[in-house]
């Protein structure tokens, strides 16, 4: 391990990188002293959820989503989006990379541009375009929540991402979009989502919180200053 370490650290210096980061479970002890024996300083923590769907029960949510359509916003899959609307994709690069300069991170936000959005996100095999449900405002774009399959664990399902706009935040829509989600996830036959949220990002949390997302230990994120 350590001479793998030292050979990857001199890759890294030759094309004169500045920091290095990696992650670490809480509950692993070895892994975390073998960071901080080589200078590795923790820059933050990323709460892993889990969400049972078999015993989900919907219902107690739904004046939430009662509580959206009031306000005129109405929900569509990325499928729905790609056949009615000739801007989507567009409008859907805009907002993901507009949402996602949000999330907590300990490394400044790059936003993928128009090629890279298409091939490394939207390409991706696992995203299910069905599972994939935009908030929208007229002809705006205002909300996302999408989800990917695990090939490795049939039936469960990674929570990639839940963001809405700021100028339409608390009005319930993350919760309204979630709960489209978990709903396309149960009718399919899935029986896990599992999410990562930073320990900072109190909003989500308190959503997952009373959505029955279980909490598991902790991933801590590590960073190493390169002179």
């Amino acid at each position: 391990g350590s001479a793998l370490y030292e050979k990857s650290l001199a890759d890294v210096r030759g094309i004169s990188a500045r920091f290095l980061h990696t992650s670490v479970r809480e509950t692993w002890p070895e892994s975390l002293h073998f960071l901080e024996r080589r200078g590795f300083r923790e820059a933050m923590r990323t709460w892993e959820s889990h969400l049972d769907l078999t015993s989900f029960d919907p219902q107690p949510f739904e004046p939430y989503l009662v509580r959206t359509e009031k306000t005129g916003v109405s929900f569509l899959t990325l499928s729905e989006a790609r056949k009615q609307d000739p801007q989507w994709l567009h409008k859907v690069h805009e907002l993901h990379n507009t949402l996602m300069a949000d999330v907590p991170s300990p490394t400044p936000f790059t936003p993928l541009d128009l090629p890279e959005f298409q091939n490394r996100f939207l390409g991706n095999p696992h995203l299910l375009w069905d599972g994939y449900f935009l908030a929208k405002k007229g002809e705006e774009y205002v909300g996302e929540s999408f989800v990917f399959r695990v090939p490795a664990q049939p039936g469960h399902l990674i929570q990639g991402f839940t963001g809405v706009r700021r100028e339409f935040r608390g009005q319930g829509l993350a919760m309204a979009l979630k709960l489209r989600v978990i709903t396309y996830a149960k009718e399919h036959g899935y029986t896990l989502i599992m999410t990562w949220n930073a320990s900072t990002n109190r909003t989500m949390l308190t959503i997952n919180g009373k959505l029955g997302f279980v909490r598991k230990p902790a991933w801590i994120e590590h960073e190493l200053s390169l002179p």
